[in-house]
C-alpha cells in the first residue's frame, strides 16, 4: 500500500516561505508525524532538523499543505506514538528517510559583491523531491515544484 508524502509551506511575512516534507505517522495528514527540514539562512548555512510527532495540526504557523507524491510502504517506518520531539536526532529511520537526508543541506550562499544563486529550503526540498523520484515515488496530481 502507497504512503503519501506532503510538503508544507509555513507562509512568512518578511522572508520566502519555509518548505517542509511531512510524513505522517499514517497516511491522514490529521495524524502527528515527522517533519524533515532545513534550518539556517544563506549567510551562514543550513542543516537538517527533524522534529517527530509534530501535530501539525495544531501549530498556529500560517501553512499549506500539498501532497508531493507517493512511495511504497515498504519504505516508510512510523516513528513510535508519544510525545512532540523537536529536537530529534537527525538519523533516517526508514529509506525514505535516509534518501531524504542524504540530499545535502544548502552552504552559505550570501557573498558580498557576487551575484551567486542563493540556495534556500526551497531548493532542499526540490532536490529531495528528486531523489525520492529515483526511489520511486509516484507523483501525485500536478505539481508546481521545478
Amino acid at each position: 500500500m502507497p504512503r503519501t508524502l506532503y510538503l508544507a509551506i509555513f507562509h512568512r511575512h518578511l522572508f520566502p516561505a519555509h518548505w517542509v516534507i511531512y510524513k505522517p505517522n499514517t497516511d491522514d495528514t490529521s495524524s502527528p508525524g515527522t517533519m524533515l527540514h532545513v534550518e539556517g539562512d544563506v549567510a551562514n548555512g543550513f542543516s537538517h532538523t527533524v522534529a517527530r510527532n509534530y501535530d501539525i495540526l495544531k501549530t498556529s504557523r500560517t501553512y499549506t499543505m500539498i501532497t508531493l507524491g507517493q512511495v511504497d510502504s515498504q519504505y516508510v517506518k512510523d516513528y513510535p506514538k508519544g510525545a512532540y520531539v523537536s529536537l530529534a536526532p537527525v538519523q533516517a529511520i526508514d529509506r525514505v528517510e535516509q534518501v531524504i537526508l542524504s540530499v545535502p543541506a544548502p552552504g552559505k550562499s550570501l557573498r558580498i559583491g557576487e551575484l551567486v544563486k542563493q540556495s534556500n529550503c526551497q531548493d532542499w526540498v526540490k532536490e529531495c523531491v528528486k531523489a525520492l523520484i529515483n526511489l520511486g515515488m509516484q507523483r501525485v496530481g500536478r505539481s508546481s515544484l521545478h
